[in-house]
């Protein structure tokens, strides 16, 4: 009776074994597949490359309708290799990559529609601020750093001085964090960044006020919080040009303002349209938008290039002691000018056309490259790493960028 159990058991078993096997092999050949990912085209979604490597779960075929900025999986027509980009360039659009920026039909994208996720460089949660962030000399102390934050005591800087500046004091180019938060130093100038900040004004006088500062191509843009105005007032301003033109206030609100409470302010500079944003407790009180054509350069702060020299993020104020809860730094995703394909000139993709991107621009072969594909080309759609189980994680469930914060929107 004992040896027909066993064997019963043994029975069942290989049954329970060859079903787990036909399930695998029927969802891989009709539902989906794991893909190994070695290259860095597209760092830091997908963290390979440089000796790493992942495993996604990809579901077969195209879906429908395509979304812009969604990760696909796409066979090269050439070399018929299997390749994980982003999506950009739908059928019948006009696309062009213009200065990192992608341009749709003539004009860059909406800072309300879709949009790839910006890539954290700096992150005071991950790192020291003063390791990152420098003050002027003088006058001295009006800085002190503590645990992940940092106090500032400016009630005697006067309005619209810099002395009480953080600067970042690295160059902005195409970082990103890697696995463990550590900050990959990329290769690549990048111009459009947001800063976000959670600060706590403690006390104030005649003249506070709240800056973040952000300069692209030499060309400078400030969010001022006139705290002791009444009522108090957030601005957007341009400084003047290398001609002493062009300094002008883009946009202004009022705001209801107290200090004692800890306020949350993001400060973006994408793709020429600037945004300034505050939330307290949860609620929105500013919410400020300009844009502008060119860059106007600033003196003695732009390469031949046109790139900037000096330090492109600062934050600070004057008139004020403030505690710096937690800052952060991104960047938005840049798009060098590579190959042939939509960086020579604007590009018209066929009405079966796709144009796919690799996040790590500097290092990804793409449809710059190769050009267009057909959708057809589509194999599938990459939906999380499954592999190695530290980094498991969903995949194209990125935030829209106005939301992407660690800093107390969450």
């Amino acid at each position: 009776m004992g040896s027909q159990n066993a064997s019963r058991r043994r029975t069942r078993f290989a049954f329970a074994v060859c079903g787990v096997l036909l399930l695998v092999l029927s969802t891989r050949a009709f539902v989906g597949d794991i893909y190994r990912v070695d290259t860095g085209s597209m760092r830091p979604t997908i963290l390979a490359g440089d000796g790493q490597r992942e495993w996604l779960a990809v579901l077969h075929g195209a879906p429908r309708p395509l979304a812009r900025f969604e990760l696909l999986v796409v066979e090269e027509s050439a070399t018929g290799e299997a390749l994980v980009k982003r999506l950009v360039g739908l059928g019948g659009e006009t696309v062009e990559l213009v200065d990192g920026d992608l341009h749709v039909n003539g004009a860059p994208l909406p800072l309300d529609g879709p949009r790839p996720p910006t890539v954290p460089v700096f992150d005071s949660d991950l790192h020291r601020i003063e390791d990152y962030f420098y003050g002027r000399r003088s006058p001295p102390g009006l800085w002190t750093f503590a645990d992940r934050g940092a106090t500032l005591d400016a009630l005697d800087v006067e309005r619209g001085s810099d002395a009480g500046l953080l600067f970042f004091q690295k160059p902005l180019l195409d970082d990103h964090l890697g696995a463990n938060g550590e900050r990959v130093t990329g290769s690549a100038h990048v111009h459009d960044a947001r800063l976000v900040a959670r600060v706590q004004v403690v006390e104030m006088r005649a003249g506070a006020q709240l800056r973040l500062w952000l300069v692209e191509g030499g060309d400078t843009f400030e969010a001022q919080v006139e705290l002791d105005d009444d009522p108090p007032r957030a601005r957007i301003v341009r400084r003047p040009g290398d001609d002493g033109q062009g300094g002008a206030e883009l946009a202004a609100v009022d705001l209801d303002f107290a200090p004692g409470d800890s306020t949350v302010w993001t400060f973006a500079n994408i793709d020429n349209q600037l945004a300034l944003r505050a939330f307290r407790g949860g609620r929105e009180i500013v919410s400020l938008r300009a844009t502008y054509e060119n860059n106007r350069s600033h003196p003695g702060v732009t390469s031949p290039q046109g790139r900037s020299l000096g330090p492109q993020v600062a934050i600070g104020g004057s008139g004020v002691r403030l505690a710096l809860e937690h800052l952060a730094l991104e960047r938005d995703i840049a798009w060098f000018d590579q190959g042939v394909y939509g960086t020579q000139g604007p590009l018209v993709l066929g009405a079966d056309e796709i144009f796919v991107l690799g996040d790590n621009s500097a290092k990804s072969r793409d449809s710059r490259h190769f050009g267009p594909l057909p959708r057809s080309a589509i194999l599938g759609r990459p939906v999380a790493v499954l592999w190695p189980p530290a980094r498991a994680r969903r995949l194209g469930q990125e935030r829209d960028w106005r939301d992407r914060s660690r800093a107390g929107l969450d």
